[in-house]
């Protein structure tokens, strides 16, 4: 009974990991962009048209011409200095620097969490965790504009962390710069950078708080919004709002908001009433249909319901099937994948520990919030509780707008990862402190789940590679 002594004690987790954990995921990556060569959109003819006019395409000339245009014009930049053809090239080019974009990313996550007062064990949890979440490592390998935005709110969060910890000026104006530079690589970066200012805002909350009014209040603060001054104009949402009406332009049909009760749908159905599409969780159509149809009849049912679709695409690489070339139906990828799916309850439970706890601990100190000096570890718990809470806000109001299951993306609140890492991290703490049987019970779940994930993503890379 050796090896029950060993899970017993968990003394594999009791030393750090983050290291090759990081290895592995950044050569995931790497070897995914070099063997996959489709993406979820068609985000290069936005590249093709700034090379062939020399000029930025506005909103409504193609499907994606309405984001902001960082992505594509590093992109561009790339294919014009190596003299790269249409084509593979360009494909290759994008996607590795995404992969550039995902590995730093990564880095930076790394170094964050390998700061914060954890053990060893829930580092090596959190990490594994995130590094190797199917959803974030997959897009990471296409040619989108998500990596960039991902990658760039990041840096902008742990600038603005930074900040809280000891207010200087310079991380003010790399936050400030971060925050800007996401705002023109997607719309979610405008979001990103509200919850920064939130963020720099509770440093006034912190015991150096008169150390952070003086640099907000100096040439430090003046450049920082100098900054972030030009963004309606050069992140195109002024021009979006001229030719859509809409600043944050969603390209596809926008259709009446859902009613609470009686289902109805538009095109292909998605969010059918409040209460089927917001107030269900169908987990035993996930695990029983760990794939997604993308014609117009509404089978699998989850595909109609919010959380249970979020949970798949977030946790199995081949829910979403699209690319179709990602797709699979084969018995025994499928049984990775509902294995990946039931293990991920662990996961999912510990999130939402950390979500009640760190709600109750907010309110227990509702009364002195705003006498007593914030430490850090309430800047982590009150700064996730915002940005979660307001990115999935954002979706739902989203998906109520466009009502189309494919709106239903986990790579759309990705620019929060630190936020749900924080909260996630707050679940691991709770357990470790009061319910050390559960603690070993979900450790084992979780550690299971990540080595499944990486069976998933080494199966993709596998099959992908095969279609060359």
């Amino acid at each position: 009974m050796a090896w029950y002594s060993h899970v017993k004690n968990m003394s594999w987790l009791r030393r750090s990991w983050v290291g090759p954990i990081f290895v592995l995921a950044a050569t995931a990556r790497l070897t995914l962009a070099f063997v996959n060569r489709w993406a979820n959109d068609d985000h290069l003819e936005v590249v093709y048209r700034i090379l062939n006019e020399a000029e930025f395409p506005k909103a409504m000339q193609c499907l994606e011409c309405h984001h902001p245009k960082l992505f594509y014009l590093c992109t561009a930049a790339l294919v014009k200095a190596f003299s790269l053809s249409p084509g593979l090239e360009t494909v290759l080019a994008a996607q590795f620097l995404n992969v550039t974009f995902g590995i730093c990313a990564l880095f930076l996550f790394a170094r964050f969490i390998s700061g914060l007062t954890l053990s060893p064990m829930v580092r090596n949890l959190v990490f594994a965790t995130v590094a190797l979440n199917p959803c974030w490592w997959g897009i990471s390998a296409q040619a989108t504009n998500d990596s960039a935005v991902i990658a760039l709110s990041l840096a902008a969060f742990l600038a603005s962390y930074r900040f809280f910890t000891n207010p200087r000026g310079t991380r003010l104006l790399l936050c400030a710069l971060f925050c800007a530079l996401s705002a023109v690589s997607k719309a979610s970066g405008v979001l990103v950078t509200l919850l920064c200012i939130f963020n720099i805002g509770l440093s006034l909350l912190s015991e150096k708080k008169r150390v952070a009014r003086s640099v907000l209040l100096s040439a430090w603060g003046f450049g920082s919004l100098l900054l972030l001054a030009p963004l309606p104009f050069l992140g195109g949402y002024v021009q979006n709002q001229r030719i859509t009406g809409d600043a944050f332009t969603l390209i596809l049909p926008k259709y009446p908001p859902p009613s609470f009760f009686d289902e109805t749908f538009y095109g292909r159905p998605g969010i059918e009433s409040v209460a089927s599409g917001y107030l269900t969780f169908r987990l035993g159509d996930v695990i029983a249909h760990p794939y997604t149809s993308n014609g117009l009849a509404a089978v699998p049912l989850h595909r109609t319901s919010f959380w249970s679709h979020l949970y798949g695409r977030l946790f199995f690489t081949r829910f979403e099937s699209f690319p179709p070339q990602w797709a699979s139906l084969d018995s025994r990828v499928l049984s990775v994948g509902r294995a990946a799916l039931i293990t991920a309850l662990a996961a999912l439970a510990v999130f939402w520990l950390g979500w009640a706890s760190s709600m109750r601990n907010l309110w227990r100190r509702r009364a002195t919030l705003f006498s007593q000096p914030l430490g850090e570890w309430t800047f982590l718990q009150i700064s996730g509780l915002v940005s979660t809470g307001a990115f999935l806000a954002s979706l739902v109001r989203v998906t109520s707008l466009i009502r189309d299951f494919c709106a239903i993306k986990f790579i759309y609140l990705l620019p929060a990862i630190c936020g749900f890492a924080s909260i996630y991290m707050q679940g691991w703490k709770v357990l470790e402190a009061r319910h050390h049987t559960w603690l070993r019970i979900l450790a084992v779940m979780v550690s299971l789940l990540i080595v499944l994930h990486a069976v998933d993503i080494s199966w993709l890379i596998f099959d992908l590679a095969r279609q060359d």
